[in-house]
């Protein structure tokens, strides 16, 4: 007999949940008569939301280091050698006066500026 209340009352939860479920979905109800019902607990300034803008990666060469045949670069203050990624953009190419990155499938090219090239000799 205690077995039998639980499935009632499983059923009965289930069945309110089902009937519940797309009312709460809504943020506004139409009435029969025509009257529409707001969600009360909305905020007033509430919007949907929209996607958001995609932001162009700023890529800044500090500088080129190359020492005993290694080049390595600083971009966005962060080390690194081909291969390596920087800000989502991969280090295709290191040279003496220039870093090319593979940006969103595009290749970019970032120069060395004024005397921001370390040149190591042995």
């Amino acid at each position: 007999m205690r077995i039998g209340s639980v499935f009632k009352f499983a059923g009965a939860l289930l069945l309110l949940i089902t009937v519940t479920l797309p009312i709460q979905a809504k943020t506004s109800l139409t009435l029969d008569s025509g009257e529409v019902l707001h969600d009360p607990t909305k905020p007033a300034d509430w919007r949907a939301s929209r996607p958001a803008k995609a932001v162009a990666r700023q890529y800044k060469l500090n500088y080129i280091l190359n020492a005993d045949g290694r080049k390595m670069a600083m971009i966005n203050g962060q080390r690194v050698s081909v291969g390596d990624y920087v800000s989502g953009a991969k280090v295709l190419a290191i040279s003496e006066g220039s870093v090319s990155l593979m940006v969103d499938g595009q290749r970019r090219t970032l120069r060395v500026s004024g005397a921001t090239g370390i040149k190591i000799r042995k």
